[in-house]
């Protein structure tokens, strides 16, 4: 049996059992050990390993072959000595610092610069877990505990060989003790403190072995299990490694397939990682070849920079190779944060999460590119396309698959405003191969000819991509600036990040910084966030479609929360809270973009909104934006010629905000310029703007309920209404859909501006349709729906419900109306909802009429969002193939 150092140098004469007595190490079997390793040494060197004096002369000497070892042993500083290993071929490249010098008796002098409780010592070597210290004692120690600093670190306590403190003179002055930094932070003795005459014999251990330094591997480094090569893979142990650096010099037992290292290239650098035994060498950077010639790999599912030898610097080309050995990046807890100074650009080929932790990692000037795969480019459609067609005809289908995202772009700008070219993002359902045919989950958002400009169509295999809790800071002032950039990727999700500029913060000089940009990608979210500092902390272009942001804070930005251009669309932000920057909302050309629940102090610009539909709701602006600033720009995009069908749906709303910007007086704080219907509803604002010019028209311009507007007014005195195609009206339709929102169908009389007059209302519309027989529905009533109101407080209504059934049997179709009447008192009773009808109707006769309706768990909810709620029960009477449906018609009658 090989012996090895853990038995050597135990600590007890039974391993393990501290009654066993301390263990007096044997000569015999430290010679044995220490000419196991003089052999390894020996092979090293024997296959062109080198010795250097300094750092220095090694830096210099490129002219080793690659994967050539060399130490340095004599540098004035200690922390350059080591073992060290060539990158690149002879005559170029670099040296990589794998290890500590293999040198368990390192000789420390106490300097006298302490005390005798609190010894400062130095070395010419230094001292880590990989050394046993020989360390001369000035004075006596008085005190107790008693602390040793070495080499000028942070002092930690001397500890006995059986763990106690030192006690009042335990250090003699003039002796020589014997000990090692343990992994608890402690330096642990080797030697008993009562016996003089075991002290002697260390002494003359030291003596014996000391010619060996230079040659020799510390026991707690060579970590891998010396277990005889009859050792199998059932016995339930993995071996383990020091570090990695000493497992590649290593002969591991055949039979093993697992290793665990415990450090890179110091024990507790962060490096420790399990590894599994390959059939080849990997093709990434998550590898080593141990010395009897085995190939080894990273088997953990999370890998940290550290496993792949980062320690301080640019973390840059280990995030990249983290990359490519898994697909769960993880930073560990590092005080001082980590560095990106340099690009770094990988195309994935899974899904990929990078789990920031919070710790902060700062860019220099520097982008982590993250891209999916292309399948194809330059593809060419085949015949016009019309806006919203779900059909795609294309050049060639081949190697295209459902879920791969189609970009087409062209170079043909369908705004005068803006230089951002026609384009369009949309997923892959399915594909017909014989006709070249791509069905897509969504409508395209412009028309397409085969003549435009540069029209061209790229396939991309999407992946997702999930950063958790990223921490960026910007450090570079240099514009334009991104720091993470994604692309053609799927279902990104950014959670709790923190992005952050320099401060101060010039929004002329530094306009364009990007903290993280989605480039062509298909459905995003961001939750959490804090920005600061930041021109563009969320930038989303390239036609990115699908976005929600909710919960954003925002200090001393130019744009506070996702900025939307380059034609994306359809996104939607859900609670902001900004202070202190210039135009807290905003957009540039985009499609359907919507914004609620924000709070905007402290602005100097005016919020914009320009692109094609979408709105606000309930929220507070406060700007000491004054004439002098620009116009507001609220839908405002002038289209080229051939492109007015842009304005076909471009719909705004404005609802429940308060404009509080007193420096307009002359011109609007709000101005919509064109769009099919714009509704403003119970807007508190000095002043309105809408079609400035006759080319500028707004199809229908609605006035909701709840308005307190100081002026409807339009730049330069134009009376607003002359530009608005059809008469100003203050009503919309009763026609209103249920909204389903997690199984729950939401009547909201007021999100969707419904008439009221006198406190009273009246919507109607369905709520669901195509359910499959004997089917159910939630459905709830929003209440706060009444103009000069902030809450229900005693309302009256009626709900009747309408269920029709369509089966397979004779007769074909049932229908059932009833009627419930309910009220409700914000504050005090809450909700009365009999499940009675006061009305049922009647059987037309004909054959199978078997649909029932019934309702049942009534509750409801007081205060500002105070509304009642019922599920609502269909059955089927057991006919062949059923599908049901449900709508409704409600009355609501505000009494108190």
């Amino acid at each position: 049996m090989t012996l090895t150092a853990d038995e050597v140098y135990r600590d007890y004469a039974t391993n393990g059992v501290p009654s066993s007595g301390a263990h007096k190490p044997n000569k015999r079997e430290i010679r044995k050990l220490l000419t196991g390793y003089e052999s390894v040494i020996d092979a090293v060197f024997a296959t062109g390993g080198k010795v250097y004096s300094t750092w220095d002369e090694l830096r210099v000497d490129l002219t080793p072959d690659a994967n050539t070892m060399a130490w340095v042993i004599r540098d004035t500083d200690v922390y350059d000595n080591g073992i060290y290993r060539k990158v690149g071929g002879s005559g170029s490249g670099s040296w990589t610092r794998l290890a500590d010098l293999p040198m368990p008796l390192i000789t420390a002098t106490d300097t006298g610069d302490g005390s005798a409780d609190a010894i400062v010592a130095t070395s010419s070597l230094p001292v880590t877990t990989s050394s046993i210290v020989r360390l001369s004692i000035a004075s006596t120690n008085t005190g107790s505990p008693v602390t040793v600093a070495f080499n000028g670190n942070s002092p930690v306590p001397i500890k006995t060989i059986s763990g106690g403190d030192v006690p009042p003179s335990g250090l003699v002055g003039g002796s020589t003790i014997l000990g090692f930094l343990s992994g608890d932070g402690t330096f642990r003795l080797l030697s008993d403190l009562a016996s003089a005459s075991i002290i002697s014999e260390a002494e003359s251990l030291l003596d014996d072995t000391e010619t060996a330094r230079d040659a020799t591997f510390d026991a707690r480094d060579i970590a891998i299990a010396a277990a005889d090569q009859a050792a199998v893979e059932g016995a339930g142990d993995v071996p383990t490694s020091a570090t990695r650096a000493l497992a590649q010099v290593a002969t591991i037992p055949s039979a093993r397939s697992y290793l665990i290292v415990s450090g890179f290239a110091a024990i507790g650098d962060g490096g420790q990682a399990l590894y599994k035994k390959a059939v080849s060498e990997p093709g990434h950077a998550g590898k080593f070849q141990s010395g009897d010639g085995a190939w080894w790999e990273i088997a953990e599912t999370r890998v940290a920079p550290q496993m792949l030898g980062y320690t301080t610097g640019d973390v840059a080309a280990y995030v990249g190779d983290a990359l490519d050995v898994a697909d769960y990046i993880f930073f560990p807890e590092k005080s001082d944060g980590y560095d990106f100074e340099t690009d770094v650009t990988k195309t994935l080929t899974s899904d990929k999460v990078i789990d920031f932790n919070g710790q902060l990692v700062r860019f220099d000037d520097a982008t982590l590119w993250l891209k999916g795969e292309t399948v194809a480019t330059g593809l060419l459609p085949q015949t016009f396309h019309l806006r919203y067609s779900t059909d795609w005809i294309i050049s060639d289908s081949a190697g295209i698959a459902p879920g791969d995202l189609l970009y087409v772009n062209t170079t043909v700008a369908p705004s005068t405003d803006w230089s951002d070219t026609k384009k369009d993002v949309v997923r892959i359902a399915g594909v017909d191969a014989g006709t070249d045919t791509l069905t897509l989950d969504q409508g395209i958002n412009f028309r397409y000819d085969t003549s435009d400009a540069g029209i061209t169509c790229d396939i991309y295999r999407p992946h997702k991509v999930t950063l958790l809790r990223p921490n960026l800071e910007m450090m570079s002032d240099a514009t334009p600036q991104i720091m993470i950039h994604l692309e053609a990727l799927h279902d990104v999700e950014i959670v709790s990040p923190t992005i952050k500029g320099q401060m101060p913060f010039d929004r002329a000089s530094n306009i364009y910084r990007v903290g993280i940009q989605l480039w062509k990608c298909w459905q995003w979210t961001v939750t959490n966030a804090y920005y600061k500092a930041m021109s563009y902390p969320i930038g989303v272009y390239g036609g990115t479609r699908l976005g929600a942001e909710t919960n954003t804070r925002a200090r001393y930005c130019h744009h506070s929360h996702a900025d939307l251009g380059d034609w994306a669309s359809d996104y939607r932000l859900i609670g902001l809270d900004d202070s202190d920057s210039f135009q807290a909302l905003n957009r540039h050309p985009s499609f359907r973009c919507f914004a609620e629940n924000f709070n905007v102090r402290k602005n100097t610009g005016l919020s914009n909104w320009r692109g094609f539909g979408g709105g606000w709701s309930n929220g507070y602006i406060q700007s000491a934006a004054t004439d002098a600033d620009e116009l507001a720009q609220f839908q405002s995009d002038a289209v080229a010629a051939g492109y007015e069908y842009m304005y076909e749906d471009a719909d705004a709303y404005f609802d429940n905000v308060v404009f509080d910007i007193p420096g307009r007086v002359v011109k609007p704080a709000l101005e919509v310029r064109k769009g099919r219907n714009v509704t403003f509803s119970r807007l508190t604002i000095p002043s309105i703007g809408a079609s400035a010019s006759p080319a500028n028209m707004i199809e229908n311009l609605i006035f909701g309920p709840g308005n307190r507007i100081g002026d409807l007014k339009a730049p330069a005195g134009i009376n607003a209404g002359n530009y608005v195609r059809n008469q100003v009206r203050v009503h919309v339709p009763p026609l209103l859909a249920a909204n389903k929102v997690s199984s729950v169908y939401h009547i909201d009389p007021h999100a969707y501006i419904v008439d009221q007059s006198g406190g009273f209302l009246k919507c109607y519309g369905p709520i669901e349709s195509g359910l499959p027989g004997d089917s159910g529905a939630t459905v709830r009533i929003h209440l706060n729906a009444f103009a000069g109101t902030d809450q229900a407080t005693v309302i009256v209504g009626v709900v009747k419900l309408f269920a029709t059934l369509i089966h397979q049997n004779s007769g074909f179709f049932s229908t059932i109306e009833k009627h419930y009447n309910f009220a409700f008192e914000n504050g005090g009773t809450g909700v009365v909802m009999p499940t009675t009808p006061v009305y049922t109707s009647g059987l037309s006769g004909q054959a199978n009429e078997s649909v029932t309706l019934s309702l049942s768990s009534i509750t409801g909810a007081h205060g500002a969002d105070a509304y009642i709620q019922f599920a609502a029960t269909i059955g089927a009477g057991g006919r062949d193939s059923p599908i049901v449906s449900l709508d409704y018609e409600l009355t609501l009658r505000l009494c108190q």
